[in-house]
């Protein structure tokens, strides 16, 4: 096998109506050093099957033998990761054929070690819903407070970078994750100005609980990030209408 240079994590639980077009994606890339890390939480219908149908060596599959969480999958394959950069996608998303070629590429020539990018949202069967084109150009550690505007499924990370700040088993736990990789190294977050994946947004995603997903974010302020009541509550606040000022634009988009 071909020497590694990015190593993507990719954690499954009963996943089987759109895992195999998401390792599709994965597997057409242009860039081909990568291998392909899938964690299967425990399912229980036909994702194991569908994964095992594949032959290619880049495909390294684990399973756990008991649910163990999203965090716990993640975590466990950057803990097996052999790249020298990290990328994530989960079972429902897909990733546009040149991602990591043009990623990458430009992280190696600007010597950027976090990067993120746009991409575009599609419903259940793939059509596009809005794309999303304008997020800031680059995240500090204060300027991420105010809302997350990293997406999972675009991030490419040194592996040294993310292998000593892992995913925290709590609701969020990507931006937990993000805070907490900015401010314990004070590296800044750049964007690829690219499109590069395709995020899924289920049926009842849009008008999901946003007083929930509130909860969950006051939680990673307030017990990942240890902040005071007034700064959790000043950010909180910040998110809050970050959250309504693009499900409205989302929702226009529909």
């Amino acid at each position: 096998m071909n020497r590694i240079e990015v190593s993507i994590i990719l954690p499954v639980y009963n996943s089987q109506k759109f895992i195999r077009e998401t390792i599709n994606s994965v597997l057409s890339q242009s860039f081909k050093l990568f291998e392909l890390l899938i964690i299967n939480d425990a399912s229980t219908d036909d994702t194991e099957k569908i994964i095992q149908s594949y032959n290619d060596p880049r495909i390294v599959y684990k399973k756990f033998s008991r649910n163990r969480g999203v965090a716990n999958a993640r975590n466990y394959g950057i803990n097996l990761a052999e790249g020298e950069f990290v990328a994530f996608i989960d079972s429902d998303d897909i990733w546009n054929s040149d991602k990591l070629q043009q990623q990458l590429q430009e992280m190696q020539a600007k010597c950027i070690n976090f990067s993120y990018s746009n991409y575009e949202l599609v419903n259940e069967s793939g059509r596009t819903i809005k794309y999303i084109e304008n997020l800031p150009k680059w995240n500090t550690y204060k300027s991420l407070l105010m809302t997350n505007s990293i997406p999972l499924l675009t991030v490419i990370i040194k592996k040294n970078l993310i292998k000593g700040n892992q995913f925290i088993n709590i609701r969020h736990e990507d931006y937990a994750t993000w805070l907490q990789v900015l401010r314990k190294s004070d590296e800044k977050a750049w964007l690829f100005p690219e499109i590069t994946a395709k995020y899924r947004v289920r049926d009842d995603s849009i008008s999901s609980n946003k007083l929930k997903s509130l909860s969950w974010t006051w939680n990673v302020y307030r017990n990942s990030e240890h902040l005071s009541l007034i700064k959790s509550a000043y950010y909180l606040g910040c998110n809050a209408l970050h959250g309504l000022l693009k499900h409205q634009q989302i929702f226009k988009s529909v």
